[in-house]
């Protein structure tokens, strides 16, 4: 019982022992200690690097360093076997003078190492591996490792790469060597081993050649009679060695060359081509013919100013094959114009140390015009003085450092600086700026001469802006009143756009709400801009003549002869869908143009009446004497001829004066037109939708209009004119299935699927008898299915029909890709750079594009911007702009507050937008509308674009609309809701165009219109 008592005792307490120390019954764990070394593996000579220790599985994470290295051996034998042999790590304190390099300020964590100055010596230390090994304190068997490789950062270059020599003969290679500061410090040799080419590839010197210490290759007397083969080809000829430098620093760092041996044979020089090169540039090429070409060929230049032939440098000859050689000029070989001498020299094979000279061939040299493409910047301000910095001038055939070029501007000579200037670019700090006073804004020529050359000059234009801020500030010089004819009720004449007759001198302006167009004297408008005018300055006067209803369009064609008495001002009438031609100054009218029934009517609901698009703007080519005219909301125009001595094929109407063609345009509801005189082509502006489409008058598609077919049709069908087709019979014929409409027709409809257009549809009925709806209109395809069917969009019930006809209008061959809010449009004629408004943006509102590299920018308009000085909020609604081509400066035109803004267009670099700023002085800031005592009070609001204010003050105030812009001499502004034309001085002798809107009620009665806001001053009217 006692022996029982005594073992339970010892079973409790090793029970308990089991409790207390958690570990009876299994093996015991304990903690793992690791350490990770980091930092950089691969460094250059000098470098240092910071490395750190991660010790885990411990408390005390400090560690102790050590720094070692080992060295690897590479033998190759004589069976060609390599075998490397790796020593074991010695401390790097050991190496002499730091060879290996060494660590410093040890942490408990980190220490520094720092690569040995140079390269280690490869004979003594070859293919170093440095070692930085961390050991942790708290578990002195745990450590951790990083190892080091050594980059001495040289590399190699052999120049040139591959080269032929003939037996006997010697040629110059040249080692280049990066980050070593001893020129040529390589070893060569020369080997026949097949690639890849090692440093321990066998040497074959001297049977294949021989090279020295300083590059010079000797090629053996015979080819050797073992040769390098290709990779491809067993065949021994040609005879390749292969030349190696090896750099002396770092013995892992090599390049090559490879040398062709072929047996020198006698070289024949027979001619040269081109004969001639030009004066002044940069460099020209000149083949030479010859036999027999290698390598060693040198050519001798003497050029006209040459007293003796020099060889050329051996980068300027480039051996094609062995009959064709390229010798490449540079602009020091290009400066003197006349008589140069060609020689080629080659070594004498028989002999050594001696040349033969063949040639001397002829190459004249002959001056010519500078060539001129820009400069940079092309405008800046009148009054500045100077420009910020030198004006860069891009062209070429300038000569070394520009020598050959004398700059003028404004036929005043500039110095170039010639340590800057190129034969392809000079840089000229202009000595005469503009300043000050009436005429100094403008377009100046730039010249560059050459005046050896017939011709010498090639010219450029600068635009010198006004000083808008300074000294040339705007003002309104004249004002004509734009009368409401008599027994008109209307408030307004509603100016909607306006066009100037240059050579007479005459502004034509439409008048919406009295249906008349009014042609303005404005020869007599302040002679040369005084502003203010004289006090016997004659103010301009005009005279009104009837149009047609709703006139929102006119340009003019001043070229038609016999001049001036067929100048014509062409007006689209958008209430009755015509074109009214009139005579200017008599207001005679010529001719009234149908265009009501050129595009067929449309609905959109079963119970609304068929309309058809109406003409809203209209642009003319005085050169063709047509007319394009944009409808709203379509995607289709047509041109108009308007010359009386032609007798073309009309659409509709009657010769002379009737549509001539239909051409593709995207356009919503206010499209506007500018036509460019020297490309001779017109853009059409969005207007609400669809991109800028660029119509080219001289080159119209042929079009007809949708032909009348049978119904029902015969078989076979008739054939219809090119680009129309019949429809086929209901049901069929027509399908819209979720406001997709499909087109089946009875004769091919020649629509290219690549190209697409719009379709005019007529006389297609529908098959429904309780709700039939239209499929007629104008539309835009979506889809080509096939050579019979096609597919557009129609909002419309689900509906069959068929029977009619259609026409298609190819799409525009080329469009920009701009917002298709833009409606205002002008042309930069000296830049071809087009400007356009967004009233329905806040960002980007004028759009630049530029229509030589087809690029487009935009610049954003904000509430107070004025040169270097920032805006506010961003303003909206600018409708229209006019671009002073001379002076390089854009007005623009907001509708919503009747304000103006100047931008000058300033491109600053090659390739850049073009930068802008907005000049707000002295331009007018108007509320929507304005009552007769200028007085604060409630009331005023905008309802369908019409001014209204107070019970007593009715909708005749007129609508906000913009109108057209044009350029002349002076500024002349039609605005939109008053009945002045106002003339502005923008500071320069060339002017802008400003409009203005100024509501003005019938009468005095009435209440609640606000005061007008002037940004910068007013001008006085």
């Amino acid at each position: 019982m006692k022996w029982r008592d005594t073992r339970n005792r010892v079973a409790l307490g090793l029970a308990c022992a089991c409790l207390l120390f958690s570990g009876c019954g299994s093996k015991s764990k304990t903690n793992v200690v690791t350490v990770t070394v980091t930092g950089g593996t691969l460094l250059f000579p000098a470098q240092t690097e910071t490395i750190t220790a991660l010790v885990q599985g411990a408390t005390d994470t400090s560690v102790t360093w050590d720094c070692s290295f080992t060295t690897t051996t590479t033998t190759t034998s004589s069976t060609g076997t390599t075998t490397s042999t790796t020593s074991k790590p010695a401390a790097c304190s050991t190496a002499t003078n730091g060879a290996v390099g060494d660590i410093s300020n040890p942490q408990d964590t980190t220490v520094i190492y720092t690569a040995p100055s140079t390269f280690p010596d490869q004979t003594k230390f070859p293919s170093v591996t440095v070692i930085i090994t961390a050991t942790s304190k708290a578990d002195k068997s745990k450590s951790g490792k990083l190892n080091i490789t050594l980059d001495s950062g040289i590399h190699v270059t052999v120049t040139p790469f591959t080269a032929t020599i003939g037996t006997n003969e010697t040629f110059q290679f040249t080692a280049g060597t990066t980050n070593d500061a001893t020129p040529n410090d390589v070893t060569w040799f020369v080997t026949q081993d097949k690639p890849p080419i090692t440093t321990t590839s066998k040497h074959c010197d001297p049977t294949c050649g021989s090279v020295d210490s300083t590059g010079k290759y000797t090629a053996p007397a015979t080819l050797p009679t073992t040769c390098t083969t290709s990779t491809t080809s067993t065949t021994p000829t040609p005879c390749l060695v292969t030349l190696v430098a090896i750099s002396k620093v770092d013995s892992s760092r090599a390049s090559a060359a490879t040398v062709t041996i072929v047996t020198a044979a006698t070289i024949t020089f027979t001619g040269i081509s081109p004969t001639v090169a030009l004066q002044g540039g940069i460099l020209q090429d000149i083949l030479l013919n010859a036999a027999n070409l290698r390598s060693t060929v040198s050519v001798l230049y003497q050029g006209p100013s040459d007293p003796q032939p020099t060889q050329v440098d051996p980068s300027q000859l480039n051996i094609a094959n062995a009959s064709i050689a390229r010798l490449r000029l540079n602009a020091s070989n290009l400066k003197m114009a006349g008589p140069a001498q060609i020689s080629v020299q080659i070594q004498d094979p028989n002999n050594l140390g001696q040349t033969i000279t063949l040639g001397p061939l002829s190459l004249q040299i002959v001056p010519v015009r500078p060539g001129l493409i820009n400069s940079l910047p092309d405008s800046f301000t009148s009054g500045s003085g100077s420009l910020p910095g030198p004006i860069t001038i891009d062209g070429g055939f300038f000569g070394p450092n520009g020598q050959l070029a004398t700059v003028q501007f404004n036929g005043n000579n500039q110095a170039a600086d010639p340590k800057t200037s190129t034969p392809r670019q000079l840089n000229v700090t202009l000595s005469t700026v503009p300043s000050g006073g009436t005429g100094a804004a403008g377009l100046y020529p730039i010249s560059v001469i050459n005046s050896s050359s017939p011709p010498s000059i090639a010219v450029s234009n600068v635009a010198v802006q006004p000083d808008f801020a300074g000294t040339n500030p705007a003002c309104i010089v004249n004002t004509v009143n734009l009368p409401v004819p008599s027994g008109s009720t209307a408030a307004s004449t509603v100016p909607s756009a306006i066009a100037i007759d240059h050579i007479l001198e005459y502004a034509a302006v439409t008048e919406e709400a009295t249906n008349t167009v009014q042609f303005v004297n404005i020869a007599s408008v302040a002679p040369n801009g005084v502003c203010p005018p004289p006090v016997n300055s004659v103010a301009p006067s005009g005279s009104q003549f009837p149009v047609g209803n709703l006139p929102t369009s006119v340009a003019i064609d001043e070229f038609l002869s016999p001049s001036p008495g067929n100048h014509l001002a062409v007006v689209v009438n958008n209430g009755d869908k015509s074109l009214t031609l009139l005579q200017i100054p008599s207001g005679a009218v010529v001719a009234t143009v149908d265009l009501s029934t050129l595009i067929p009517p449309a609905t959109t609901s079963p119970s609304s009446t068929p309309t058809s698009p109406s003409p809203y703007a209209v642009g003319v080519d005085p050169f063709t004497h047509r007319a394009l005219v944009a409808f709203a909301s379509t995607n289709a125009g047509f041109v108009v001829n308007l010359d009386p001595a032609q007798t073309p094929a009309c659409l509709s109407g009657t010769a002379p004066y009737c549509p001539v063609a239909s051409i593709g345009t995207n356009t919503g509801a206010h499209p506007q037109i500018v036509f460019d005189p020297d490309l001779r082509v017109s853009y059409v502006t969005p207007g609400g939708a669809g991109a800028m489409s660029v119509v080219d008058l001289n080159n119209l598609s042929a079009s007809a209009l949708p032909p009348s077919c049978p119904n029902p049709l015969p078989s076979p069908p008739p054939t219809p004119p090119a680009g129309t087709a019949c429809i086929a019979a209901s049901p069929g014929g027509a399908v819209r299935t979720l406001n997709s409409v499909t087109i089946k027709t009875a004769t091919p409809h020649n629509i290219d699927p690549a190209r697409g257009g719009t379709v005019f549809i007529s006389g297609v009925t529908s098959a429904s008898t309780s709700s039939p709806t239209n499929f007629n209109g104008s539309f835009r395809v979506t889809s080509v299915i096939d050579p019979t069917t096609f597919t557009y969009a129609q909002t419309a019930p689900n509906d069959t029909g068929g029977g009619g006809s259609m026409s298609v209008v190819p799409n525009p061959f080329i469009t920009f890709a701009v917002s298709s809010n833009n409606q205002g449009i002008a042309l930069n004629s000296q830049t071809h750079v087009i400007a356009l408004a967004d009233p329905n943006t806040q960002f980007g509102q004028i759009t630049f594009v530029k229509t030589p590299d087809e690029t487009v920018s935009s610049v954003t308009l904000t509430v107070g911007s004025f040169l270097t000085t920032p805006g506010t909020t961003q303003e909206v609604g600018f409708a229209q702009v006019g671009f002073q081509p001379f002076s390089n400066v854009v007005v623009a035109f907001t509708r919503q507050a009747a304000a103006f803004g100047a931008c000058h267009s300033n491109r600053s670099d090659r390739g850049l937008a073009l930068k802008r700023h907005l000049h707000a002085a002295a331009d007018l800031l108007w509320r929507y509308c304005r009552g007769p005592s200028h007085k604060s009070g409630p009331g005023c609001k905008l309802v369908q674009r019409q001014c209204q204010c107070g019970p007593a003050w009715p909708a005749q105030a007129g609508s906000y609309r913009a109108v057209a812009l044009a350029v002349h001499r002076l500024c002349q502004s039609a605005p939109r809701a008053a009945n002045g034309l106002h003339f502005h001085h923008r500071g320069s002798a060339h002017f802008h165009l400003r409009f203005g809107i100024y509501g003005k009620p019938p009468g005095s009665a009435g209440r609640g219109c606000r005061r007008p806001r002037h940004r910068g001053q007013r001008p006085a009217d």
